[in-house]
């Protein structure tokens, strides 16, 4: 039926190089046709998300506080804590040269799914005081979200 393929393969030194660089996944993130991003969140991983951020009661070390989130997450590493219990978690954070801290509720579900966000994206109204140490995503993640 007159079908073709080709293959090319990238010979010299700087053809491989620069090839490794354009195929990188960090470089293709949004299709250059029409700027979306290639991949959106759909059942598993929206399934994941919701699983992540939920908050169940009556989980193992509901209620604890913890110093920091390094140690809410060696305390579910330990199996001491459910991923989905409710508990205190001391934050800190320093604003134009001021240090802010207070406990925040959350989940250890919560504090994974925040870790790899920048927290100074704006989604949190930070004008409030009280709110100025909210993680990004502290709501149960569903689908209308995402």
């Amino acid at each position: 039926d007159g079908d073709q393929m080709a293959v090319h393969v990238p010979l010299s030194a700087e053809a491989q190089s620069e090839a490794r660089f354009l195929m990188l996944a960090a470089g293709n993130l949004l299709k250059p046709s029409d700027g979306c991003p290639v991949t959106v969140p759909t059942q598993d991983m929206v399934l994941g998300s919701y699983y992540l951020t939920m908050q169940k009661p009556g989980e193992p070390g509901e209620g604890m506080v913890f110093r920091d989130q390094n140690e809410a997450l060696m305390a579910y590493q330990e199996g001491i804590l459910g991923l989905p219990a409710a508990i205190k978690v001391r934050r800190e954070k320093e604003v134009e040269g001021v240090k802010h801290q207070r406990l925040i509720d959350t989940t250890v579900g919560r504090l994974i799914f925040n870790d790899p966000i920048p927290q100074d994206l704006g989604y949190v109204d930070r004008s409030d005081p009280e709110k100025l140490l909210d993680l990004e995503i502290d709501f149960l993640v569903t689908k209308k979200q995402l």
